[in-house]
């Protein structure tokens, strides 16, 4: 997959691109659904499949600290559009002025100006320009003056209500895992790097990794324990995923801890992936380490019994 962050020329020299517009927070199964639409279309027509988003990410400029984080970084939204097949991943650098295109301007800059499109396609709910305040009507209404043609894409659902990126948040917020990793398609996951940790884990009986985001703005799930599996250097372990303030401890701050069930993980520092199956439980204060040792020892049962199952669906 291309990846251009100055548009410049582009589409001058590949005119005819079928282009696809949005956040793609997450790339969830409505974003799916319509990165689907869009390589089919993109491979008929034989032009380029291009994926239009932004980096920061809107909200965080129009909103800062409003936002309760976002489910994808930009590594991760690049690794998932390749494997949907994009050709092109077009970023483009979300600013005060961006913001203030009105949507005529937007689309005669970006997708006619710059791209040089044949064919956007869009949700039903899409919305571009200042204040999103272009719609699927109004962009089909510019496709026509600008000669571009406009598919749109149905929401999907899951049980009744639209999935969404917010909805994901709010479900993973709220403990509700199952729910968001249907939503998702795949299991959430947290990327990131080793760090050193106080050693308590290992004290009970419980060693962990203690993980930092990559992703300062990554959405950080309901604090708990959970049945989850890590990718710690070339090893994929099954284990249990802490996220708290480890109020038994007197914890300051959110810690991250992995502790893996099958057997010594990699020493030191390195990257990790933490990819969550399954919340086993809130988070609580215990009233003392012995206490706490047993609990971890429940969650280990719960942990293994779940990851059990998720093997034999091939999800690790």
């Amino acid at each position: 997959m291309l990846i251009v962050k100055r548009l410049n020329n582009y589409g001058k020299d590949r005119p005819g691109s079928v282009a696809a517009l949005g956040v793609f927070d997450g790339l969830h199964l409505g974003h799916r659904a319509i990165l689907g639409k869009l390589t089919a279309v993109a491979r008929r027509l034989r032009h380029d499949s291009v994926t239009v988003t932004f980096d920061p990410p809107p909200q965080s400029v129009l909103s800062p600290g409003k936002t309760p984080g976002f489910l994808t970084s930009p590594e991760e939204k690049e690794r998932l559009l390749e494997t949907a097949g994009v050709d092109v991943l077009a970023v483009i650098k979300f600013s005060q002025e961006v913001a203030s295109l009105s949507p005529e301007d937007f689309v005669e800059r970006i997708l006619v100006g710059q791209l040089h499109v044949s064919h956007a396609v869009c949700g039903s709910d899409c919305g571009f320009g200042r204040g999103r305040s272009g719609n699927l009507g109004l962009l089909r209404k510019l496709g026509r003056r600008h000669g571009f043609k406009v598919t749109e894409v149905k929401p999907r659902r899951l049980a009744g209500q639209k999935i969404s990126s917010t909805a994901v948040k709010e479900a993973l917020l709220r403990g509700e895992l199952g729910k968001a990793n249907r939503m998702l398609g795949r299991p959430y996951s947290i990327p990131g790097m080793v760090v050193k940790g106080q050693g308590l884990g290992r004290e009970m009986g419980y060693p962990t990794l203690n993980l930092r985001p990559h992703y300062p703005l990554k959405l950080i799930p309901a604090s708990g324990v959970y049945a989850a599996a890590a990718r710690v250097g070339k090893a994929a372990l099954g284990g249990m995923l802490y996220i708290g303030d480890r109020p038994t401890v007197g914890g300051r701050g959110l810690s991250i801890e992995f502790h893996s069930l099958e057997g010594r993980p990699p020493r030191g520092t390195g990257r990790i992936e933490v990819s969550l199956f399954e919340y086993l439980r809130p988070d609580r204060r215990f009233q003392g380490l012995d206490e706490l040792a047993k609990a971890i020892g429940r969650d280990a049962v719960r942990a293994g019994l779940r990851l059990r199952k998720t093997r034999k669906t091939r999800l690790i």
